[in-house]
């Protein structure tokens, strides 16, 4: 009876690690599927932000920048991940965490575009950046 038990604990455990494996394959299948072409969201956006790259941003720009990235290094974290003490470790927390996930599959580039927009976006609103993501 012992032996029963234990054989179909291992069948239990292989049968969930199985689904967990197939359930983030078919998210990340998901999430890395082109998006259906809509015509009507072309113009959508009447404000984009421009993205530059470093050596094309001023004096100014490149101090206001590193400012809301110190910013970013000294605000508290918001979100509860465990070790972050920051919003800038909480950002680099994610991508940790999700590296095996994403890295080395279809949806690496959306995932990072994510996390350059979630960036930004912390960027801006908890620091005040009025420019766009370098």
């Amino acid at each position: 009876m012992q032996i029963v038990r234990i054989a179909f604990e291992s069948i239990v455990k292989m049968t969930i690690s199985y689904v967990l494996v197939c359930l983030f394959a078919w998210i990340s299948l998901v999430l890395a599927a082109p998006a259906q072409h809509d015509p009507r969201q072309e113009a959508a956006c009447t404000n984009p932000r421009i993205r530059k790259p470093w050596h094309k941003l001023s004096a100014v720009e490149k101090r206001a920048y590193i400012d809301a990235e110190l910013c970013l290094m000294k605000a508290p974290a918001k979100m509860g991940i465990r070790g972050a003490k920051t919003r800038f470790d909480e950002l680099q927390s994610i991508h940790i965490l999700q590296s095996e996930i994403r890295h080395f599959t279809g949806s690496f580039l959306p995932f990072h575009r994510l996390m350059i927009w979630a960036h930004e976006e912390l960027l801006i609103n908890d620091c005040g950046y009025t420019g766009a993501q370098v």
